[in-house]
This record gives structure tokens, C-alpha cells and sequence, in this order.
């Protein structure tokens, strides 16, 4: 479990949950490269689903799902709001890409953006 505070985002209109989650997962994918890891692909659909974040670290390739709450939100860590359903959909979709990719694993970031700056949280191998 990482986390890191940031970026001031009070000035950037995230009004609507779709703005909210493509400024969380372009944070969280500025976070995963500053850390080493290499973006191949954002929001790639995968079957009936998405994949956020396709992220390459060395050898290995890393389904990461993304998961953004804004200040309005409730008190805790956005990753504990990734249903159990959601878990199981992403393993699966990562199952999909691992015939393409071979071996993955699963990461979730959480982001938090308030007006006094972002917090991440990066938990590594989650399925």
C-alpha cells in the first residue's frame, strides 16, 4: 500500500463523474510511469468490458483499474468501493489479455481529489 499526496486539482472543472474518472486514471497513470511503469493503453475494451490502465513494469504486464472520488464523497479509501463483482470482472478481462500478453496481474489505484490536492493509493497483485 503506497499513497501520495499531490497536485492541487481545485481549480479544474470535474463536476460530472466522467470528467471526476479521466482525470483519476490520467493521475493515476502519470503515478504508475513515475514508478517505472510504461502506459501501453487507456480504457482498452476487452470483450464486454474495459481494462482503465494497461501498464507494462519490466517484463510484465498490469491490468490496473482505477477508482476516483471527489471531495463530496465519504471519508475512506476509494479503493474499498471496488465491488467484489467489479474485482471478478477485472480478473477475468485480465484473464482474456493474458493470452495476448501473458502472464498479469491486477493492481487497483484509488484516487482522491479534494481541493487541497489528490491522493493515490496503489495496491499491487489484488487478484
Amino acid at each position: 500500500r503506497r499513497e501520495h499526496r499531490g497536485t492541487r486539482a481545485h481549480d479544474r472543472d470535474l463536476s460530472d463523474r466522467s470528467q471526476l474518472a479521466r482525470f483519476g486514471e490520467s493521475v493515476a497513470a502519470a503515478y504508475l510511469s513515475h514508478r517505472g511503469g510504461s502506459v501501453v493503453a487507456r480504457n482498452l475494451p476487452v470483450g464486454r468490458g474495459e481494462i482503465d490502465l494497461l501498464v507494462r513494469f519490466g517484463g510484465r504486464h498490469v491490468a490496473v483499474e482505477v477508482k476516483t472520488v471527489g471531495s463530496s464523497a465519504l471519508a475512506g479509501d476509494p479503493i474499498e468501493r471496488i465491488t467484489p463483482a467489479k474485482l471478478a470482472q477485472v480478473r477475468a478481462l485480465a484473464g482474456v489479455l493474458a493470452a495476448r500478453y501473458g502472464r498479469m496481474r491486477v493492481d487497483f489505484v484509488g484516487v482522491r481529489v479534494e481541493a487541497t490536492g489528490v491522493t493515490v493509493n496503489w495496491r499491487q497483485n489484488v487478484a
